[in-house]
């Protein structure tokens, strides 16, 4: 076997063990399933204001209310844009909030010109290295005044 692929070997295998055994990162992990080489912020130029954005979204550590509601700084984890009793989570902000119907078309119809299938799985398109795919999801947050 040669360096190379021992070093890569080693470089998964070490990011298993701090993704598994550490109890958290799941929700990382579903967005990034394997170690790379070259990071999403080489690859992608943004602002730090986007930069921030995009690292809080992989994480999971956004500015929603069933965010907010786990480490008690929201009494109630529901959305209080739409009133429907769902949680405020990514997945009804970006894909179900009615309240965002029209900044939500607008997207999808720049994401099905980049050959997306809308409604895009969130997971997706937080996995993409696509800057093209990224800008139209932040110009989405942006549209609806929210910063996650």
């Amino acid at each position: 076997m040669d360096a190379k692929t021992t070093i890569k070997q080693k470089h998964q295998a070490n990011f298993n063990k701090a993704i598994n055994n550490s109890g958290v990162g799941g929700w990382y992990k579903m967005v990034q399933p394997t170690p790379v080489l070259i990071p999403w912020y080489c690859v992608i130029k943004f602002d730090r204001q986007k930069s921030g954005m995009i690292c809080r979204l992989r994480f999971g550590h956004c500015h929603n209310r069933k965010r907010l509601y786990q480490i008690k700084l929201v009494e109630s984890p529901n959305c209080l844009n739409c009133y429907s009793n769902e949680h405020e989570t990514l997945e009804h902000i970006i894909n179900q909030c009615p309240a965002n119907r029209r900044e939500r078309e607008i997207m999808y119809n720049k994401l099905r010109k980049e050959n997306w299938k809308t409604p895009p799985s969130l997971l997706e398109m937080l996995k993409t290295e696509n800057s093209k795919t990224w800008t139209h999801l932040l110009n989405f947050i942006f549209a609806i005044n929210r910063n996650l």
